[in-house]
């Protein structure tokens, strides 16, 4: 899949939401780098090679499966805790794109305390993310849930569909989330949001539309004639950072290590020259010469 601009100067540009955007991110900042220990797992495991695992069995006792030499049983084992411990560099990150797009953010807030289901006192789930002030939606509090799941079972194979159509994973992930908070489905005052990302790197549509509607309502912020640039900028600032985070704690859990050390933080928000510099790379703003290039 991918997302295509059309910028001012006419040229097509394309930002990959196929599973390229946590390799091909520009390490400016630590949000955007991965450690090169975590960058060789992520390549072996793209080019399905081995990876340097420890042990011969899942560490879990209830599990005890033998262990492939691609990383792809604690990819999906829910039985050793690896795949909830992932996830808290990606909330990390995902919290950290919904301030910079001028949200008030209130993390693994309890759904009966946010004033937007009837759900009981004793009602124990929670949101990764509730955003309030975002001129998405008609301006209604965003329930945002970011999740990785594998299109593999940990015995490695596939799921029901998905060695023919892509992102199927990610589209059960959403299912399973409609599920989990059905008065969200049903709800005027509040929208439930979806960033669901493949362990190989693939993004829900919903995950890309959602940043890209993010980017074109931070972008009305500049001058007219930046909009489309800053859009682009906006989109591949938050699409690498979310993309690394969860690469590099995917990485981090394959090997048995800590996510979090690999976990950037929040920071400030770049001005919008920073952003349009940080897009500079993908097309130019300047004006076409006689011979077709840029001047």
């Amino acid at each position: 899949m991918e997302v295509s601009w059309a910028p001012q100067s006419g040229a097509t540009v394309s930002v990959g939401a196929n599973g390229r955007q946590g390799f091909t991110a520009v390490p400016t900042n630590t949000e955007t780098s991965v450690a090169a220990d975590a960058l060789q797992v992520l390549l072996r495991r793209r080019l399905r090679l081995p990876l340097p695992l420890q042990g011969r069995r899942c560490i879990a006792r209830r599990c005890g499966a033998r262990l492939d030499a691609r990383g792809d049983h604690y990819a999906a084992c829910p039985a050793t805790g690896r795949l909830r411990r992932r996830a808290g560099p990606m909330e990390v990150a995902l919290r950290r794109v919904l301030r910079e797009a001028g949200a008030r953010v209130v993390p693994n807030a309890k759904l009966r305390d946010l004033g937007v289901s009837q759900a009981p006192r004793q009602d124990l789930r929670n949101i990764e993310a509730a955003a309030f002030g975002l001129p998405l939606f008609h301006g209604v509090p965003l329930m945002v849930d970011i999740t990785m799941v594998s299109p593999l079972h940990a015995d490695g194979t596939p799921l029901r569909g998905a060695s023919a159509t892509d992102g199927v994973a990610a589209r059960g992930a959403r299912a399973r989330k409609e599920a989990r908070y059905p008065e969200l489905l049903r709800s005027e005052a509040a929208k439930l949001v979806v960033v669901a990302c493949e362990t190989g790197g693939r993004w829900g549509q919903e995950a890309v539309d959602f940043l890209r509607q993010l980017a074109v309502a931070r972008a009305r912020a500049a001058p007219p004639v930046l909009r489309r640039p800053a859009e682009l900028g906006w989109f591949s600032r938050w699409s690498s950072i979310i993309a690394v985070a969860a690469q590099a704690s995917l990485a981090a859990t394959l090997l048995g290590g800590d996510p979090w050390a690999t976990c950037g933080r929040d920071g400030y928000t770049p001005d919008i020259d920073m952003i349009l510099a940080d897009g500079e790379q993908a097309f130019s703003r300047l004006p076409l010469n006689e011979d077709g290039g840029s001047c």
